[in-house]
């Protein structure tokens, strides 16, 4: 991974350290808060959760453009 300085390109704030069960819980009570959040707007999926699944990805921003 390249090294650098926050906000320099190759810069990665991603951790190689190991999860440990207090993380997983922490993750298991995101998703159980997303899905009540998705199911609240689509209650025919309140029972249908298969997975989840763990996964590190970019951050998403709010933005105001309108696509065109």
């Amino acid at each position: 991974m390249a090294e650098g300085k926050l906000g320099e390109p190759g810069f990665s704030e991603r951790s190689c350290a190991p999860l440990a069960e207090g993380h997983l819980a922490r993750l298991y009570a995101i998703a159980e808060a997303d899905h009540a959040v998705f199911a609240a707007r689509r209650p025919e999926y309140l029972d249908r959760r298969v997975a989840v699944t763990l996964a590190q990805g970019r951050r998403r921003t709010t933005s105001t453009a309108v696509p065109g």
